[in-house]
């Protein structure tokens, strides 16, 4: 949350984090992303795993737009569903098997 001060020396608290506070809670390492392959090796963050039946294992990388694109959604559904959004969550158990499957 981003703490703005007024000149009259009060505070207001903005309800959305900024775009870097949001890319800041994320661990980034060189990748390829997804949705914009064509921007070649950029860095990422692991949104995904998936595993195709005659390759194994695939990571599925998303670059800083996309991360933006993808907290947007996901804020946007909490609201619909007047849950609480929470920042910095994408590929949380992208790690992890799905269990029963």
């Amino acid at each position: 949350m981003r703490v703005t001060q007024h000149v009259d020396g009060t505070t207001h608290r903005r309800r959305h984090m900024d775009r870097q506070q949001i890319l800041d809670l994320y661990v980034w390492a060189y990748g390829v992303c997804f949705r914009h392959p064509v921007k070649g090796v950029v860095p990422t963050v692991l949104v995904g795993v998936v595993h195709p039946r005659a390759n194994g294992e695939r990571q599925v990388r998303a670059c800083d737009d996309c991360v933006i694109a993808l907290e947007d959604i996901k804020r946007e559904q909490a609201a619909r569903d007047g849950g609480t959004y929470q920042p910095g969550s994408l590929g949380e158990h992208a790690d992890q098997p799905n269990q029963g499957r």
